[in-house]
């Protein structure tokens, strides 16, 4: 294979390609096994975010905070 730039290309094509296929796996086993439960950390959040949505509505409009 030839040096220099044409080599980063084909790495950062395999690379690209790569990163799909782990994700379309992820999605596959999300599909398959459903989604990891809550852990203790996601409820804090998710505890801290309501209080501030409480305290101040406008701080975090629906739909915003959550991905």
């Amino acid at each position: 294979m030839a040096d220099g730039p044409l080599r980063r290309l084909f790495w950062r094509v395999a690379d690209a390609l790569d990163y799909r296929l782990t994700l379309a796996r992820f999605h596959i086993v999300d599909a398959v096994c459903g989604p990891e439960p809550p852990t203790p950390g996601d409820e804090m959040r998710e505890a801290d975010r309501e209080r501030l949505r409480e305290a101040s509505p406008r701080a975090l409009p629906e739909g915003r905070d959550r991905r």
